[in-house]
């Protein structure tokens, strides 16, 4: 039988049959835009009024011989969130690569700005693949013939060395940092020590698991990574 929506959220992605394909990477997108969306959302509700403008606020309510109705406040200038997309293509995700790109694909079609990379041994910047304009197809055969990461072994520490090292630039306290990934990697402590570097630098990291839950307590780091972001 076919599985609907609401049970693909909850199936191990591996069980997921061919014939469902087409309606798992429909969910993606539109999971890829309602997590923008969210994002922007609670961002924005952070925003708070600064201080009272007693100036504005008195001229302001002249005509209303002087009392104090329309209060007049200064306005914080506020960044618009950034999103740095952090991918692992490695072997033991190789069966998720469509899913992967199709969610990069999806969130650069939505958000502005995005930065995406993909590690597997070490890191690599995709985004210029995803500036193109290019369909789904041409943007994933491209992506999978040119780099060098697909399928190799994990070592998320090497990657976010090289992330740290090269693209320091890109964090601020505007940046929102996801990685998609099932969190086995070799020197786990040290990727864990590299993620608290990030997470000092940034609004949030938000980690999409796509191990099942029921498996986490079995890999070797995920309650360290959990200290720096929400898994």
């Amino acid at each position: 039988a076919r599985i609907d929506e609401e049970s693909i959220l909850f199936t191990d992605m591996k069980k997921i049959s061919d014939k469902d394909l087409p309606r798992v990477i429909l969910l993606i997108k539109k999971l890829s835009r309602r997590l923008a969306t969210r994002i922007s959302r609670r961002y924005l509700k952070r925003r708070r009024q600064g201080r009272l403008d007693i100036r504005r606020t008195i001229r302001r309510n002249i005509s209303f011989g002087g009392t104090m109705i329309d209060l007049k406040f200064h306005s914080r200038k506020v960044q618009k969130p950034r999103i740095v997309l952090i991918c692992d293509v490695s072997g033991s995700m190789a069966r998720y690569a469509i899913f992967v790109i199709q969610f990069i694909y999806g969130l650069s079609n939505v958000v502005r700005g995005i930065e995406s990379f993909i590690f597997s041994e070490d890191m690599e910047r995709v985004t210029p693949y995803f500036k193109k304009g290019a369909g789904f197809v041409s943007t994933m055969s491209s992506l999978v013939e040119k780099s060098s990461q697909w399928g190799l072994g994990t070592n998320l520490y090497e990657s976010l060395e090289t992330f740290l090292e090269k693209y320091r630039r890109l964090l601020s306290p505007s940046v929102f940092v996801l990685i998609v990934s099932d969190a086995q990697t070799v020197q786990p402590l040290k990727a864990a020590a590299d993620l608290k570097e990030i997470r000092s630098r940034v609004k949030d990291i938000i980690w999409l698991n796509t191990m099942p839950r029921e498996d986490w307590r079995w890999a070797l780091g995920i309650d360290e990574f959990q200290k720096y972001c929400r898994m």
